[in-house]
């Protein structure tokens, strides 16, 4: 029987006898792609150290960044944000420095007044007497207009005493552009006379029938609320807005606002202030003002805020939960974890995360993972899947009951496909109906993953005892590494895996070292079936270099043979020359091209 075909990969779940001539039943640091037994190559160490325990690893930028095994990196808009169980998330755009994503919001409200007040004082007029002016008490109406545009009226009344008439006298005229005098004559405000700068209006006519009348009237600027946010423009974040100020009613653009609580982040440098009423019908920027100041007196009218054209963004913003685990983009926003708790941002706006968005899963989340056709959220027993662009679509179903996933960090994408490890083995989904890829080859996995990377169309799964290796390049075929990695990271602007050991701050570049030690079982290769007794008569092996072969006849050790380049003529001990089945176990660096073996089964049923 000729074998040159040994590339179909493990098989351990079947029987030995059942599995194709070109699988195996130990397939450890083979090199599959070229069809022979082949040695995978070793790590060569790189220049870069990465500190032990910061096992979870990315470059960004020219720079590259750690964190714990639980630590989340997700690029997106030219940003790298990362978060682990223990922070918030944090943003970097140059890999160096690290901003921490949104700012707590101000708790408490702005205090404010205005310094507006003007009194009207009636009083005997000295000088000429005024004859038709007769003692008795008058009626008068007062009518002004500030600066700022607002009219407002008084009614009051004064008993006359005097002769030369009634003068008004008025606290001041700042802020006032006029001050209209109005004497209630024949049953109607009659115009007595105005004043636009100077402090007095003398009323020293009695007969004002023929003066134009008037009605009270009044025209305010409105009611203002106040609000203030903090801003980082070092990461261009703006927190949400502090409660509204309590109502004020304006007469003049001059308004205190005092009671401003400074924040305490270091990465703060501006207060903005923002108020809305009067033609403000939302929040608007009035003024940034520096990080430490308590107090600011707005003199702005409404034309001049509108000219900002700057409105509030900002409300029901929040800073996102901390220890967000499991960041994931999915439909150009960022999900996360705490808990039974599904965060997310803003789409587009990744920056933003609202209070609101979030959603309840039944069981503790333990991760997460995008397909084109949504995003499966993971427990530890069930698959749910997401769908939708924003709180107000988002809907999730049930995929699976019995199938969830043990760790995030053995999510990975790979040829449309999204991998983990769940209880059972290594899934598979493109957002449908999850399979358990590796159940049918390898059974029922018992593994504790550290992490896995996907690097040339394979998914590689780093556990605490080396390495299992799911290779897409022709099918599905499976192998291991004696590989046992703390950390490891495809670099797709080189195309190189790296990986850290346990114990080494060293890092290295996978599969570009010398050739490993390979181990290559065959099954049991019974030409004829296995109820078929046979006599091996020779046993031919063409080899590339020097190794080692195991010759075991019905599942029995009958001989170690040491390889040499070349073709190898192998015979069996006189006495272990019959048996039913027989397997090869190749161990060496060198490559093995073609088996051949020559059987003669047994003659006239003996």
């Amino acid at each position: 029987m000729q074998i040159i075909d040994f590339s179909g990969g493990l098989n351990t779940k079947l029987s030995p006898n059942l599995i194709s001539s070109n699988e195996s039943v130990v397939c450890n640091n083979v090199d599959l792609s070229a069809g022979k037994i082949r040695p995978l190559k070793g790590l060569t160490p790189t220049v870069q150290t990465i500190p032990i325990g910061n096992d979870k690893f990315t470059r960004f930028k020219g720079n590259y960044l750690s964190g714990d095994l639980s630590t989340s990196f997700v690029e997106f808009n030219g940003a790298l944000y990362k978060s682990s169980s223990s922070s918030g998330i944090s943003k970097t755009t140059d890999g160096i420095n690290f901003y921490e994503l949104g700012l707590n919001a101000p708790t408490t409200k702005p205090s404010v007044s205005t310094s507006f007040s003007i009194t009207f004082t009636f009083s005997d007029k000295a000088g000429t007497a005024v004859p038709e002016f007769t003692v008795g008490t008058y009626t008068y109406l007062i009518a002004y207009k500030t600066i700022a545009g607002s009219v407002k009226y008084k009614i009051q009344t004064y008993n006359y005493t005097g002769t030369a008439g009634i003068r008004l006298t008025i606290s001041s005229m700042s802020n006032i552009e006029y001050v209209r005098l109005y004497r209630l004559y024949e049953t109607k405000y009659r115009y007595v006379g105005e004043s636009t700068g100077s402090t007095t209006i003398d009323d020293t006519v009695y007969d004002i029938s023929a003066k134009a009348s008037t009605t009270p009237y009044e025209q305010g600027l409105g009611t203002r609320n106040y609000v203030y946010t903090y801003y980082s423009s070092i990461s261009g974040i703006e927190s949400a807005p502090s409660p509204a100020s309590d109502d004020l009613v304006v007469d003049i653009n001059n308004v205190s606002i005092t009671g401003i609580v400074p924040s305490s982040d270091a990465s703060v440098d501006a207060i903005n202030i923002y108020r809305i009423g009067g033609t403000l019908t939302s929040y608007y920027l009035v003024q940034a003002i520096s990080k430490t100041s308590t107090s600011y007196t707005d003199i702005k009218s409404d034309l001049q805020v509108l000219d900002n054209d700057i409105m509030l963004e900002t409300s029901n913003l929040i800073k996102p939960p901390s220890g967000l685990k499991f960041l994931t983009e999915y439909n150009s926003a960022i999900f996360g974890a705490v808990g039974s708790k599904l965060y997310f941002s803003n789409s587009g706006l990744v920056d933003n995360w609202l209070a609101d968005n979030w959603i309840a899963l039944p069981e503790d989340i333990t991760g997460l993972g995008a397909t084109q056709n949504g995003l499966l959220i993971f427990s530890r027993n069930k698959t749910w899947i997401l769908v939708g662009t924003d709180l107000s679509t988002y809907s999730k179903y049930l995929l699976s009951g019995n199938q969830g996933c043990i760790a995030h960090n053995t999510i990975k994408y790979v040829e449309n496909n999204l991998l983990w490890l769940s209880l059972d083995g290594i899934c598979v989904s493109t957002g449908g109906n999850i399979e358990v890829l590796s159940y049918k080859k390898l059974g029922k996995l018992n593994l504790e993953p550290i992490v896995a990377e996907v690097y040339e169309n394979q998914y590689y799964l780093f556990h605490t005892t080396g390495t299992l290796v799911v290779d897409f390049r022709e099918g599905v075929r499976f192998y291991t590494l004696s590989l046992i990695a703390r950390g490891a990271y495809y670099n797709y602007t080189f195309d190189k895996l790296y990986i850290l050991q346990p114990n080494n701050i060293g890092m290295y570049e996978y599969n570009q070292g010398s050739n490993l030690t390979y181990n290559f079982k065959t099954g049991w290769i019974a030409e004829g079936g296995v109820t078929n007794y046979k006599a091996y008569k020779n046993i031919y092996i063409y080899s590339v270099g020097t190794g080692q072969v195991k010759l075991s006849l019905d599942d029995s050790l009958v001989s170690t043979v040491n390889l040499v380049s070349g073709l190898n003529d192998i015979k069996l001990p006189q006495s272990d020359t019959k048996g039913y089945f027989i397997a090869l176990e190749f161990i060496g660096s060198n490559e093995i091209v073609e088996v051949n073996l020559v059987s003669e089964g047994r003659q006239n049923g003996r």
